[in-house]
């Protein structure tokens, strides 16, 4: 993946340090190169607007980068920073939606103002599985059914009445 337009790149790693417009650079599944104006000859995922950052993180390991030092992941070597050689597991929110905005702190907009309504692309090792906020190859209605399913079993084995229309007080 090559973003034009370059995106907001935090790659979470403070030797690399984060980028105002910059682009990731992905190859076989992993994290070639990471930095402003790469020059590739590669499929190109326009970032503009977007914080582009990598995959596992939330607002819980933003806080933590902090306390890096002092911490340790037992995936670390595979993922949790935008670095060359880390597994291609990269996500880019949108930062022009309302619930965003203004982005004057890209880590900060992450971690008080963004939500799962943010998340635009998902790459995980190197594959596009989400973009443009839909899922890419996967059958919604399908497996929308197939929790249906699951769900009246479970209800039908604990012998609950139907809960559908009910109160909360039908319940106990």
């Amino acid at each position: 993946m090559n973003s034009d337009g370059g995106g907001i790149v935090l790659t979470m790693h403070e030797e690399l340090g984060d980028y105002e417009r910059g682009d990731v650079l992905i190859e076989d599944g992993k994290i070639a190169q990471v930095g402003p104006d790469l020059d590739a000859d590669a499929e190109v995922l326009d970032c503009a607007g977007k914080i582009v950052l990598p995959d596992f993180v939330n607002s819980h390991h933003m806080f933590q980068t902090a306390l890096r030092p002092y911490w340790s992941d037992a995936l670390d070597h595979l993922v949790g920073s935008l670095t060359p050689g880390k597994r291609a597991d990269v996500i880019a929110l949108n930062a022009r939606a309302l619930n965003a905005g203004p982005v004057n702190h890209a880590p900060g907009a992450v971690v008080q103002h963004m939500d799962t309504r943010n998340v635009d692309t998902v790459i995980v090792d190197g594959r596009i599985v989400k973009r443009d906020g839909r899922l890419l190859d996967a059958d919604v209605e399908e497996v929308l059914q197939q929790l249906e399913r699951s769900a009246a079993g479970l209800v039908s084995r604990s012998r609950a009445t139907d809960t559908l229309l009910t109160g909360c007080r039908g319940l106990s």
